[in-house]
């Protein structure tokens, strides 16, 4: 349905990326439907979002956007790879002393 739509409204590169508040009114969905409805049909379909720029949801139009997308995904992974590690130390250190 996401897809779909952004096929269908053109946006293809990251300069005619949709909001989600444009996917909302479109769909009648919530904003945390719409979230969960873009990681569903990232299982089928390549959907790129940006945080920047007002945010939204587009299909990529080069390979410098797809390298774009890959780079802050792997970003994002990291930052929560290192809280992760914290939480880990922090449940050891309980539990040790438990």
């Amino acid at each position: 349905m996401i897809y779909q739509l952004l096929k269908k409204y053109g946006a293809r590169g990251r300069q005619n990326a949709m909001t989600t508040k444009q996917l909302m009114r479109l769909t009648g969905l919530s904003q945390r439907e719409i979230t969960k409805a873009v990681e569903r049909e990232r299982l089928k379909h390549f959907i790129c979002s940006q945080m920047t720029n007002g945010g939204g949801y587009y299909r990529p139009a080069t390979t410098a956007e797809v390298l774009a997308y890959i780079n802050s995904q792997e970003k994002r992974i990291a930052k929560h790879a290192l809280s992760m590690r914290l939480a880990r130390r922090f449940k050891k250190r309980k539990t040790q002393t438990v």
